[in-house]
């Protein structure tokens, strides 16, 4: 009887080691998350994102959600400085046009329309747009040169 009680009080205590494994894999703050997006072969594009942030899902195919424990302007800063070592692309007129796009190359991405959601709990929730582009020299949808 006493075997049992061991037996099972050790596998409880696995269950909730467990669990709190899950737990804290899925809740891990990091500096960089995977773009759910295809591209066709085994390439994962990746997004940075400043400290203290948390990729919370996706609307639509496009649109990235995050929350930050930063504040919104810290948040404009780390992206300001991230855009602007990107080059600089434009729409061929599937997207706004009013909008300012960059290209990260090594991620084969377009980044776009950083837009603030609101305070929730003390968390800033942020989204940023974004497009596939293996190539900004041989794409259809993107370009290095103002159109418009």
């Amino acid at each position: 009887m006493k075997a049992t009680i061991n037996i099972i009080k050790t596998a409880l205590l696995s269950l909730c080691l467990l669990c709190l494994c899950i737990f804290s894999g899925c809740n891990e703050v990091k500096s960089e998350y995977d773009i759910p997006l295809s591209f066709g072969n085994d390439f994962v594009a990746k997004i940075k994102v400043p400290d203290k942030t948390k990729f919370v899902g996706t609307h639509g195919c496009t649109i990235l959600d995050f929350e930050t424990e930063l504040s919104k302007e810290k948040v404009t800063e780390f992206y300001d400085d991230y855009f602007s070592s990107l080059q600089k692309v434009y729409t061929t007129g599937h997207s706004p046009k009013d909008l300012d796009y960059y290209y990260d190359a090594a991620q084969k991405m377009i980044f776009y329309d950083l837009e603030f959601k609101g305070n929730e709990n003390d968390k800033v929730e942020f989204m940023i747009s974004c497009d596939t582009c293996e190539d900004i020299n041989n794409n259809e949808y993107w370009t290095t040169k103002k159109l418009y």
